[in-house]
C-alpha cells in the first residue's frame, strides 16, 4: 500500500478512506487498484480539549499535550478552535484600561502552543469573545465614545456594554490587538 499526498489534508483523506474500507470489509482488506481521494474541506476545525479552549484557555502541555495534536492529525483535523476572552491577551497603547496584567505570558503561551501544534499540521482558529463591560468601566470613563450598545444580563439584570464598532479608537484598538496576537502566534 502506498499513500501519497500533497499536504496533511490529502494524506488524511487517503488514510480515512483506507480505514473506512477496512471497517466495511471487517478486516485488513482493500480493493486492488489506484484510488484518489480529496479532503471534503481544506480546513477541518475541531473544538479543543476541555481546559484547552474555554474562555481563558490553558494551552500548557499539561492540558494540551502533543498527543492531542497527534490525535487531531490522525483524524484529519488541521485547525483547533480556541474560544477565548480577548481581554486575556490585551496589551494596548490605545485603550490601556483594558490591559491584562498577564497578557505577555498569555501571548507567549499561545505562541508556544501554536508552534507545538504546527509540528502536526494543526493551526489555531480563534473565536474571539469580545469585552462585555459595565458602563462604569474605566475604559468608558477615559474614552466615552468607545461605549457601544448595551444588553441586560439575565442573572443580575445589569446592563453590559460592548465596544462601539464604529468608533475610530475602538477600530484602531482591534487592529492593534489582532496585529499583536498574530505576531505572537502566526500559526
Amino acid at each position: 500500500i502506498h499513500v501519497a499526498a500533497g499536504d496533511v489534508a490529502g494524506l488524511w483523506a487517503g488514510l480515512a478512506w483506507m480505514e473506512r474500507e477496512m471497517r466495511v470489509r471487517r478486516g485488513p482488506f482493500l480493493p486492488r487498484g489506484q484510488f484518489a481521494r480529496s479532503a471534503a474541506w481544506r480546513t477541518q476545525i475541531s473544538q479543543g480539549p476541555w481546559l484547552g479552549n474555554y474562555s481563558v484557555p490553558d494551552l500548557s502541555p499539561e492540558y494540551l499535550d502533543d498527543d492531542s495534536f497527534r490525535l487531531y492529525a490522525h483524524y484529519g483535523v488541521n485547525s483547533m478552535m480556541i474560544y477565548g476572552d480577548m481581554l486575556c491577551y490585551v496589551k494596548s497603547a490605545l485603550l490601556p484600561e483594558l490591559n491584562h496584567p498577564e497578557a505577555d505570558r498569555h501571548l507567549v503561551d499561545l505562541g508556544e502552543a501554536a508552534r507545538r501544534a504546527a509540528r502536526y499540521g494543526v493551526r489555531f482558529s480563534y473565536v474571539v469573545v469580545g469585552p462585555k463591560l459595565l458602563a462604569s468601566h474605566p475604559v468608558f470613563r477615559a474614552h466615552p465614545s468607545a461605549r457601544g450598545a448595551g444588553a441586560r444580563t439575565r442573572v443580575s439584570g445589569d446592563i453590559i456594554h460592548f465596544l462601539c464598532s464604529s468608533d475610530e479608537t475602538v477600530l484602531a484598538f482591534y487592529e492593534e490587538f489582532f496585529r499583536q496576537l498574530c505576531r505572537a502566534a502566526p500559526e
